[in-house]
């Protein structure tokens, strides 16, 4: 396994770490090693130009039919939280 060294890390860095390493019970490096990895599987698998534009499309069906609907019951509020957003 490679060994790296970090030098000059802001201080503000570090302390968001330590704070994210305490809260997910993880030692520092295991929590840079967790950050690093997330954030390379993001760059590697970022959303195809066709999920976009349908994601896009989906977006503007959903815009205009806001606020139509027609019928006999009263709207329904409904709030979710933390869900994230949801591409079909």
């Amino acid at each position: 396994m490679a060994t790296l060294t970090l030098r000059d890390i802001d201080e503000r860095v570090m302390t968001r770490m330590r704070r994210t390493a305490k809260k997910e019970r993880r030692s520092l490096n295991s929590q840079f090693l967790a950050v690093l990895d997330r954030g390379l599987e993001r760059t590697e698998n970022p959303l195809k130009a066709s999920e976009k534009a349908r994601a896009a499309k989906q977006r503007a069906a959903w815009a205009e039919l806001a606020g139509k609907w027609e019928g006999e019951f009263p709207p329904i509020e409904r709030i979710t939280f933390g869900r994230p957003d949801v591409i079909l």
